[in-house]
């Protein structure tokens, strides 16, 4: 009997609307928006006397009341859409539970429910936490509210370096934006007002620069499947600062940030996350594999050196080379050793299979992307050059195939686009060497100068 009534009402609960849950919670503490409702669990906080002298007086953790968290949460909220370019409007409201802190590791946990009108959330948290910490939670909930919409009886699984990474972006670049400071309070006695500073906007990324300067970056199968171990102090500094700029690479692709918003939306419709984002950015990744080849060409780049500094001209001309003619295999039978050559891009339009040939030049794109960073100026604007013309091309052959055959025009074909971004090769190509020539003379006339200088070509038989 017992277990038939327990059956009812979960039945009951299930079939409820969200909105119906909130007149049987105290009166809550609501949102501008009206999704976020923010409650304190009675006798939990009575004022900062309640916690212990330890967390009164760690500068490293913020304290919450529900008229600041719901501030706080419209404004993470704001720039996570501004990030993900979402504009639909939020579809699941997120109760949170303030309950008085103890330590600095006290748990947060987070309860998903779905009714009949769609998902809501519980978040249980303590009033008093740090800072990367409060990020990390509310960006959590934000993205499994938007993972959510499309969902139909499983929750979403959001991947733990997608959390940090954004979360660790906002606490570089935003933290003062995000968490309003509460006006005043009192502390033995003394009225204790914060206090705000104004300056430049910092590098978001200058820290995770030098973390991972002076510590290995995590490989993507690391952030995948980290340990307990790897999230706690200098390891959960490591992982967080590689999250970041995992993140933060992804959204620099082509249309990276509509990209990052349908991976997130599709989470729900996978078992397995890595098949989303493999779905989600086919343009640029086929395999896992081929993420942690671009994963590690951009960790290269962004630790190998400072920020600021770039290879010589014979340097520069050497990498772009070696990125605009891709390695190829090639056997002259089947049961030979394949020969390793190079290949031009304009063989690669030409005779290539479409299948191969697309994922090839999107892979020179997203090398091109991050190659000139680290390019002399003028070689830089020769990379640009190609990176454009390849990126014309896919644009230019979407626009075509998206008309319909009856309605295209007979000057413009697929051959046309080809033909068209081979003369750009061709012109580029012409400027890469004319830049060649002009550094191999320099190179010749430095070598002469330093012979002269030496007296060795002083003397006259």
């Amino acid at each position: 009997m017992k277990t038939f009534v327990a059956t009812i009402l979960l039945s009951l609960l299930c079939a409820v609307r969200a909105q119906d849950i909130t007149l049987l919670m105290p009166h809550p503490t609501r949102s501008q928006s009206g999704q976020f409702l923010a409650y304190e669990v009675p006798g939990s906080n009575n004022g900062p006397v309640s916690h212990s002298y330890f967390l009164r007086t760690n500068t490293d953790l913020v304290q919450l009341e529900p008229w600041v968290l719901v501030v706080s949460c419209e404004r993470i909220k704001d720039m996570l859409w501004r990030e993900l370019n979402v504009s639909t409007p939020a579809a699941g409201k997120i109760f949170i539970f303030l309950y008085r802190a103890e330590s600095t590791d006290d748990p947060i946990t987070v309860t998903t429910q779905q009714f009949s009108d769609g998902w809501s959330y519980r978040m249980d948290m303590p009033d008093m936490l740090t800072h990367k910490r409060y990020l990390s939670a509310m960006t959590h909930i934000m993205l499994l509210e938007l993972a959510n919409r499309n969902a139909d009886g499983r929750s979403a699984e959001i991947p733990l370096w997608l959390r940090e990474g954004i979360a660790q972006q906002f606490l570089s670049g935003h933290e003062a934006d995000l968490i309003p400071l509460i006006p005043q309070w009192n502390m033995n006695g003394l009225t204790i007002s914060p206090l705000l500073v104004e300056g430049r906007r910092a590098d978001p990324l200058a820290h995770a620069h030098q973390v991972l300067t002076s510590n290995p970056a995590l490989t993507f199968g690391e952030m995948s499947w980290p340990s307990s171990d790897d999230l706690r102090g200098e390891p959960g500094d490591q992982y967080s600062s590689s999250a970041q700029l995992f993140v933060a690479r992804l959204l620099s692709l082509k249309n990276g940030h509509v990209t990052m918003r349908n991976f997130v939306q599709s989470l729900s419709q996978y078992h397995n996350w890595q098949l989303a984002l493999l779905s989600a950015f086919h343009n640029s990744f086929t395999t896992t594999s081929d993420i942690e080849k671009w994963w590690a060409i951009n960790v290269v780049q962004f630790t190998g050196h400072s920020l600021a500094q770039t290879w010589t001209p014979e340097e520069s001309l050497q990498q772009l080379a070696t990125t605009i003619r891709p390695g190829v295999e090639v056997r002259t039978a089947t049961n030979q050793i394949p020969l390793h050559t190079e290949t031009t891009l304009q063989d690669i339009l030409r005779d290539w299979k479409e299948s191969q040939r697309d994922k090839t030049l999107h892979q020179v794109i997203n090398e091109l992307a991050v190659l000139k960073i680290r390019l002399s100026p003028n070689i830089a604007q020769v990379a640009g050059g190609y990176q454009n013309a390849l990126l014309a091309y896919f644009n230019d052959r979407e626009q075509y195939e998206n008309v319909p055959e009856s309605k295209r025009r007979s000057s413009v074909t697929e051959a046309v686009i080809t033909h068209a971004t081979l003369k750009k090769l061709d012109a580029l190509d012409n400027q890469r060497n004319t830049l060649l020539s002009k550094q191999k003379r320099s190179a010749n006339h430095n070598a002469s100068a330093s012979l002269d200088s030496n007296g060795i070509n002083s003397i006259v038989p």
